[in-house]
């Protein structure tokens, strides 16, 4: 783990461990992070006011865990593995599991690293794997969590209730895309972001679909939250070139390697171009996307022809 004071521009080495690192998250000036190694350092460790780290456990059960942490109170702390969901009230020292996701009785509970449909059809729980994660920013016992469904707990953890349903997102106000990967607040509202970009609603306090035993066969009032789709970046993609030309249009390629255009008048428009992208792209300053030269198209630099589509 490694930490900047300076904006970025130079950093210093705060935690070395055998192994990896990850699910570093922040609550005020307090810091965890979740290492994994097979030796005696792995496991959580804390950092207050940008002192060292220090361990806080080595609960074999946190490992390969997303953490979450309450922005209200840095000492209550969530974890969510592959077997289990987890909370912590001391700052990471001691930890109680409330769900087992193949044990536990209640099928919204192991539905967390999937859907509630594909536990009622199949009964078996998929693992909670990098979730959307994330705790309410005023109060700490709400907790959020999505993978192919998103589903919100309003007791610590212990029961949740879901926040969607499968459905044709974007016409269904009650469905969201699968893919989740983060959950993000402003207000009363709340963001998603999905394989299918980006999803919002007006009020994330709405009532949840309960759960309980019952819930594939007697399931109660579905949830009522209104999703519409924000249309912010490619998808829910990292930009990894961008190009703007003089009547603002947009060239950008992402993350799975595909070239999309839009302008800036719209930006949520964005047009698939090609699957072969250039690594470097020039465009013209004063004119339009008609034609631009890109290099790294496949082995060769190459000119595009936008009306032409080639």
């Amino acid at each position: 783990v490694f930490r900047s004071d300076g904006g970025g521009d130079s950093w210093q080495l705060a935690l070395q461990t055998d192994y990896a690192c990850g699910s570093l998250v922040a609550s005020g000036t307090t810091v965890y992070v979740r290492c994994d190694s097979y030796g005696p350092v792995d496991g959580l460790y804390r950092s207050v006011n940008g002192a060292a780290f220090t361990r806080m456990s080595n609960d074999l059960a946190l490992r390969w865990a997303s953490l979450a942490v309450s922005p209200s109170n840095a000492n209550v702390l969530y974890a969510a593995s592959t077997g289990a969901f987890m909370r912590s009230l001391d700052g990471g020292a001691t930890w109680s599991k409330s769900i087992d996701f193949y044990e536990d009785p209640d099928p919204m509970n192991r539905a967390l690293g999937s859907s509630l449909e594909s536990i009622c059809a199949q009964g078996v729980s998929g693992d909670v794997y990098a979730p959307a994660f994330a705790v309410d920013p005023t109060n700490p016992n709400v907790v959020w969590v999505g993978q192919e469904q998103l589903f919100r707990s309003d007791d610590g953890g212990a029961h949740f209730g879901r926040a969607n349903i499968q459905g044709v997102p974007g016409q269904d106000p009650l469905a969201l895309p699968g893919g989740m990967s983060q959950v993000l607040f402003r207000g009363n509202s709340l963001h998603v972001v999905t394989r299918s970009g980006i999803h919002g609603t007006s009020n994330r306090h709405a009532a949840v679909q309960a759960g309980g035993v019952a819930a594939c066969t007697n399931p109660g009032p579905l949830p009522q939250f209104a999703w519409a789709p924000q249309n912010q970046g490619i998808n829910g993609q990292q930009f990894i070139k961008v190009a703007v030309s003089g009547d603002g249009s947009v060239l950008a390629t992402t993350q799975r390697e595909t070239l999309h255009s839009s302008d800036l008048d719209n930006p949520g428009g964005w047009l698939p171009m090609s699957t072969e992208w250039p690594r470097a792209m020039v465009v013209d300053a004063d004119g339009g996307i008609d034609r631009f030269y890109g290099v790294g198209c496949g082995t060769n630099a190459c000119r595009w022809d936008f009306d032409a589509g080639q």
